[in-house]
């Protein structure tokens, strides 16, 4: 009976062991992973400014001939009225 008590330990040991192996593996691989995700928020997160920056120049850029072409005659016809 003692032998069948060690057979079922080493056993049931071993098949922990070999089983639980890869979950750690990956276990280890998903933190890293998660690191890395949550050390690349901290970094926009440092620099938001400049990513509004870049995105704000850029529909400045895009919208920038519509709005002086439709903002010129205004500014035109103000002028002629408070000059006379």
């Amino acid at each position: 009976m003692l032998f069948a008590a060690l057979l079922y330990a080493g056993v049931g040991s071993a098949l922990t062991y070999f089983v639980g192996k890869p979950i750690v593996t990956a276990n280890l691989r998903q933190n890293a992973t998660e690191a890395d995700y949550r050390f690349s928020l901290v970094r926009l997160r440092e620099n938001s400014e400049a990513v509004a920056m870049i995105r704000a120049s850029a529909t400045k850029t895009r919208a920038g001939p519509a709005i002086s072409a439709t903002s010129w005659p205004r500014r035109w016809v103000d002028a002629g009225r408070n000059g006379s």
